[in-house]
């Protein structure tokens, strides 16, 4: 069958002159759920840099806390991946990302909060590496 330009959706198909975005990117939803991925992602690798950034900086932490805190954060998803995922399996997809990036973005704000008020020390990074990586 020969390609029939008139049947095809054109990129500026719009009245007004102005320029239609084709394929995904014409869907509200799912410029949404690439914007809330971008920022959820943008989060989670700033979080895998700043906590050791700042465990190094701040607290003078030597190779083997670094270590530490790293296993720290890598040790929820050998721990409780399979029990929180059946879990929260029965929950809406929607409502776990959203509750997910919350609660990891208060986490990464207790760190700042806790260096403001003069308590940040490894126990609360070791705290806070385990929350992020459980979320």
């Amino acid at each position: 069958m020969p390609f029939d330009p008139s049947s095809s959706v054109s990129s500026s198909a719009s009245g007004s002159g102005r320029s239609v975005p084709s394929g995904p990117w014409r869907d509200g939803d799912f410029r949404r759920l690439w914007a809330g991925q971008t920022a959820s992602q943008l989060g989670e690798h700033a979080g895998l840099v700043i906590l050791p950034l700042i465990a190094v900086l701040t607290l003078d932490a030597d190779v083997g806390r670094l270590g530490v805190l790293r296993a720290v954060g890598q040790a929820p998803a050998l721990l409780l991946s399979l029990l929180v995922g059946a879990w929260v399996d029965r929950w809406r997809t929607r409502t776990v990302m959203v509750l997910a990036d919350f609660g990891r973005a208060l986490a990464l704000g207790a760190v700042a909060a806790a260096g403001l008020l003069g308590v940040l020390g490894l126990p609360v990074l070791f705290v806070v590496a385990f929350v992020v990586g459980t979320l």
